[in-house]
């Protein structure tokens, strides 16, 4: 269910799943839901008991990073307000699968970024992390803030959007090492062993929907 944050308006998105959970029900839940959400879906149980009786199985969060200082750069101030750890085994205890969204390059990002996000990825068992790096898109308060400081790159309007590549900027640590902590970090998160390991933990963490599981349409063999 497409929507870049799913709960914005928390309101109407409650008055949605009440017309959606009975015709679920009524055809035999034929489908199943994945959305995006902010972090404080964890603040919500009333909202997350409505997502597991529609048929959401999943949720991506756009985490970014553990570290408090940048999420303060980046106004993120949702993501700040409860812990992160406890937010997400809140959410898959409801029910959801996590998905997750990590950036590497912040201003005033500190050191081993990539290592704190590679130590909280392990601590809360999220399967598959999207690590990316940083990049200012156009006519966005980011890019004009690094346009009128100078930073912006020459091909930045040319480089912006492809997170898999460095920054389209000067970013304030050595890019050198965002490249380096970014390769290492995809690296050990989806070495085999540990990509499984977080799999299983993940799965036994999450709650069985028992609202959609046992009425799921299953077609004839």
């Amino acid at each position: 269910m497409v929507d870049d944050n799913f709960i914005g308006n928390q309101h109407n998105v409650k008055r949605l799943l009440r017309d959606l959970i009975p015709w679920m029900r009524e055809h035999r839940f034929p489908f199943n839901f994945l959305t995006e959400a902010s972090v404080n879906l964890a603040e919500q149980p009333e909202l997350l008991d409505l997502m597991a009786r529609a048929g959401f199985f999943g949720v991506f969060l756009g985490i970014e990073t553990p570290d408090q200082d940048s999420l303060a750069v980046t106004r993120k101030q949702q993501n700040t307000r409860h812990p992160l750890a406890e937010a997400c085994g809140t959410i898959s205890a409801a029910g959801l699968v996590i998905y997750a969204g990590f950036i590497l390059g912040f201003d005033g990002e500190r050191s081993g970024a990539g290592e704190r996000i590679e130590a909280f990825v392990a601590e809360t068992a999220i399967p598959q992390p999207m690590l990316g790096i940083l990049q200012a898109l156009p006519n966005t308060a980011l890019w004009t803030r690094l346009e009128g400081e100078g930073r912006l790159l020459p091909e930045a309007d040319v480089l912006c959007g492809d997170q898999n590549t460095l920054m389209n900027f000067v970013p304030s640590r050595p890019s050198q090492d965002i490249g380096r902590e970014y390769v290492r970090a995809l690296w050990r998160m989806y070495e085999p062993a540990a990509y499984l390991e977080r799999c299983l933990r993940h799965c036994l963490a999450i709650t069985p929907n028992p609202h959609c599981s046992q009425q799921m349409h299953v077609p004839p063999p």
